[in-house]
């Protein structure tokens, strides 16, 4: 059976090949990146902003969030140049593999291991360097509708909902029941079209928040509801391909 990276490249590797000119993504990004570098140090006893999650900034590379994000035009052209280089890498590898270039039990695999490490690098690095603070605090609370019960597994999350230690283990156990659940849906190994996946599957998610936000007390579900922000308008969070998106960065590599 193919590892959701296999699946995901297997849907992807017949994509035809964009140039992308290196100078110019370069110089996009020392524009963008100008400002921050001169800005002055963050004082010591302001707390550092919350580092942003690999699903998170995995998202950068979809049009809608970044739609929703409300990036300028120079975000989103260093966002779009950058997932050029990688798709531009990466086709570059699986030539090489037809003409018989490249050898290894699985060379496929290896690809989509290599690529999506160097995609996890590379939308880290554009949420910490080129979207504003305000931008990445919406940016986490996305991802935190996408991921729905995962989301608990957060330390973050834990910490600002001030879970008692009877709450986590509970709502871990629960959260953990449900996760092996969500990799058979969006890994492959449920059989079914999107629609009648996608309903299953946000059935169960919603009986699984159900069931955890049972548990909270009043102040923890303000505590929730400010984490997961204002509804998203630009799409829909509920979007299969978002959420296998979701699943792929937060498999260990």
């Amino acid at each position: 059976m193919m590892s959701s990276l296999e699946w995901s490249l297997s849907r992807r590797w017949h994509s035809p090949l964009r140039i992308e000119v290196t100078f110019a993504r370069v110089l996009i990004l020392i524009s963008l990146l100008g400002t921050s570098l001169a800005a002055a140090p963050v004082p010591r006893d302001v707390p550092s902003e919350a580092a942003v999650e690999t699903t998170a900034a995995r998202l950068l590379f979809h049009k809608s969030v970044r739609k929703e994000l409300k990036l300028t035009i120079p975000q989103v052209t260093a966002i779009v140049a950058e997932m050029r280089h990688l798709d531009e890498a990466r086709l570059r590898r699986i030539s090489s593999i037809a003409a018989g270039a490249s050898g290894g039990v699985n060379p496929l695999r290896r690809i989509a291991i290599d690529h999506e490490a160097a995609t996890r690098k590379a939308t880290l690095d554009l949420a910490n360097q080129v979207l504003e603070p305000s931008q990445r605090q919406r940016l986490r609370q996305i991802d935190r509708r996408l991921r729905g019960p995962q989301a608990f597994t957060d330390a973050s999350v834990q910490s600002a909902l001030q879970f008692a230690p009877v709450q986590v283990d509970s709502i871990l156990a629960t959260v953990r029941t449900y996760a092996t659940e969500e990799s058979r849906y969006l890994s492959g190994a449920v059989d079914g079209d999107d629609t009648k996946l996608r309903e299953e599957l946000l059935k169960l998610r919603q009986e699984t928040l159900r069931e955890i936000e049972a548990t909270f007390t009043p102040a923890q579900r303000d505590a929730w509801q400010a984490l997961l922000g204002p509804v998203v308008v630009a799409f829909d969070p509920t979007d299969f391909e978002l959420l296998r998106a979701i699943h792929i960065a937060s498999e260990k590599p």
